[in-house]
């Protein structure tokens, strides 16, 4: 795992995604694609409240408007970057070489948003992404679409990083594929962890989950990473998204890797809630590592 793609969007999460990236980044020796999109007015405006209901010459405006904020955003993405890189010592190149240590590269590109996110999500190994606050001309599902449709691993952001992603990692574990496709996805990152614990949370009496933790806690030491594991218990009063978390941040961590569970699949796919907590709470202070 040594490719990161890091959209920057030019807006105050932009600081949480750059951390989180170089901090994933630095004991993999990763390389980090930063791209910001420039949305059209016209694109925006699908995705902005209340421009939809303009009409005459208030569409005029709205539009003038957007194309404003839009630049706006590229040029914080820009400084935002370039600050960002200069005093990380992290050095630019967009050419593979030799060099150990975190390298980087900066791209500004036009066109459909979330197409330009997918494109490049599924070329590099991982991406990195902040979780939507307000507006900002992209697609307001654009978390599920990419966890969907990109076929690589997200890290979601946490507005600030309380605890460092690799002291100590949280595993959450259950007995679906979209869990074990997850543990595969972040193997590179559970070796370089300083600690792993692995949770499983028992729903409607699920069978074998204190036998799958307990291979599971095998199969990684088999990999060098030695792990130990709680089995938990949600409730009514604190659902599995929750006691999750509370695990986590009992444990100081400052990542959880779990898999995207989904209830159908249905013409719009509908993820569980624990997925959907994670993927819209924007007060989780952890950062979250999900693979579909």
């Amino acid at each position: 795992m040594k490719s990161i793609f890091a959209p920057i969007g030019g807006s105050d999460s932009d600081a949480a995604v750059m951390r989180t990236a170089l901090a994933i980044a630095t004991p993999l020796h990763g390389h980090i694609t930063f791209l910001h999109v420039h949305v059209s007015p016209g694109d925006a405006a699908r995705y902005t409240p209340h421009v939809e209901f303009a009409r005459g010459p208030a569409i005029h405006d709205a539009l003038a408007e957007l194309e404003r904020d839009g630049a706006t955003r590229a040029l914080l993405a820009d400084r935002h970057v370039r600050d960002f890189c200069a005093g990380s010592g992290i050095a630019m190149q967009d050419r593979p070489d030799r060099t150990q240590g975190v390298t980087a590269q900066w791209h500004e590109e036009k066109g459909d948003g979330l197409q330009r996110l997918l494109f490049h999500a599924r070329h590099h190994d991982l991406t990195v992404l902040a979780r939507h606050r307000k507006a900002d001309g992209l697609p307001p599902d654009r978390l599920e679409r990419l966890l969907l449709e990109a076929g690589r691993p997200l890290i979601l952001a946490p507005a600030k990083i309380t605890a460092p992603p690799l002291d100590h990692v949280v595993v959450c574990w259950k007995e679906k594929p979209d869990a074990a496709r997850a543990l595969t996805a972040a193997m590179p990152i559970l070796k370089c962890a300083n600690q792993v614990h692995v949770v499983a949370v028992a729903e409607h009496g699920e069978p074998h989950l204190a036998e799958g933790l307990t291979a599971l806690v095998q199969q990684l030491r088999w990999s060098g990473i030695v792990a130990d594991y709680s089995l938990l218990v949600a409730s009514d009063d604190q659902p599995t998204a929750a006691t999750l978390l509370r695990a986590a941040r009992d444990r100081g961590a400052g990542l959880i890797v779990m898999g995207g569970y989904g209830h159908s699949h249905a013409r719009q796919f509908v993820f569980g809630g624990c997925t959907q907590q994670m993927l819209e709470d924007t007060d989780i202070d952890i950062a979250v590592f999900l693979a579909h």
